[in-house]
């Protein structure tokens, strides 16, 4: 529910979305079925409404298109960082388990992946996958056989009913694994109420070779706000890129993005086939884009954007701004009483408020 201050709590949000996906799921397998991507979705956002806002719009066809949903952080600075999801269902088959990720309606079209890796560079944000996972009942036999840096196995993490992962991972994983793809993307996934959580602990991510100062020090010490959303979804990303062998590359990327916080983004592209850095940290801008800030005004977002997805997610994420960031502890938690000056959202102009349009559907 909103705070007691008024401000949205994400965390709060997709904890109440994810239980109640959770429910819906058990109840579903219950009767010997199996739940839909579409009607979890509409469950996770109605739940997690009003803390977290939502536009729904006209049916179109997803496996043309091959994206869900829009999803924008937006903290109290105006600094956004945007993703293109499309949501996925962890299945079990026979001892196995599967994600259909390589969804394709005929063998002559692109995979479905490969079509919302396409569509985001539309957005200028990186792709990522929604992943409806059950609960750890459900995921009683799955077993990774990857490490774990606190000995857990993946079947038994809290909160990973709803999970999500950078999309560029399942793709450089499925030719790689080919029948252990779900099992190793669910490994590499973060549950959605960590990504919103403030309090997680954030590792620092040397640079693998010289990058901008800029870049440097973002990898290396603690963020807040829509910059610590962006900076825990490269983690499982750099952690791959880290056991590759390929040379690390410093060239800049070709293409700027209009109000990147980062320009100068490194073309590495390790095996991943595109320069990993410039794709996640490309949807970090300074500002929402104007589709985005239509929508918060009340208006209607341009058709381009409107028939390109099924609906675009807003999330507030209430961290106060930083001002200066100095080097973390040793252990990688934020000390804000100690390394932080902040500004809090009342000493910003703030987006114009606009009425939300929920769904009433799922």
């Amino acid at each position: 529910m909103i705070s007691g201050d008024g401000r949205p709590d994400p965390y709060q949000a997709f904890q109440r979305g994810r239980l109640a996906v959770d429910q819906h799921m058990s109840k579903v397998l219950q009767a010997e079925d199996m739940w839909a991507e579409e009607t979890a979705t509409d469950i996770l956002l109605t739940e997690a409404f009003p803390d977290v806002r939502y536009w729904k719009f006209t049916k179109r066809q997803e496996s043309a298109v091959g994206a869900d949903w829009l999803w924008w952080w937006i903290d109290t600075t105006g600094t956004s960082f945007g993703l293109l999801t499309q949501a996925k269902i962890l299945k079990r088959r026979g001892t196995g388990w599967h994600v259909d990720f390589g969804y394709r309606r005929r063998k002559t079209e692109p995979a479905q992946i490969d079509k919302l890796l396409v569509s985001s560079m539309t957005f200028s944000v990186p792709a990522a996958h929604v992943l409806y996972c059950g609960t750890p009942a459900y995921r009683a036999g799955l077993a990774c056989g990857l490490t774990h840096h606190d000995g857990a196995n993946c079947r038994d993490r809290e909160r990973a009913g709803v999970s999500i992962v950078p999309s560029i991972i399942p793709h450089y994983l499925m030719p790689r694994v080919r029948d252990n793809v779900a099992v190793e993307a669910f490994h590499w996934s973060l549950p959605l109420e960590d990504v919103a959580d403030p309090g997680r602990s954030q590792p620092p991510l040397p640079p693998l070779a010289a990058v901008h100062p800029d870049i440097a020090e973002f990898m290396r010490r603690p963020q807040l706000g829509a910059r610590r959303v962006a900076k825990t979804m490269l983690e499982a990303v750099h952690s791959i890129r880290m056991g590759q062998f390929s040379a690390a590359l410093s060239e800049d990327a070709d293409d700027g993005v209009e109000d990147a916080v980062f320009t100068h983004l490194p073309s590495d592209r390790g095996h991943f086939g595109v320069p990993y850095l410039a794709h996640v940290l490309g949807g970090l801008r300074h500002r929402p884009p104007a589709y985005v800030q239509d929508l918060l005004a009340g208006r209607t977002p341009p058709t381009w954007v409107t028939d390109a997805v099924a609906g675009i997610v807003v999330i507030h994420d209430p961290e106060p701004a930083i001002q200066h960031l100095a080097t973390p502890a040793g252990d990688g938690r934020m000390h804000p009483q100690r390394h932080l000056a902040v500004v809090h959202s009342d000493d910003r102009e703030q987006l114009p408020p606009a009425a939300v349009a929920r769904s009433n559907s799922g």
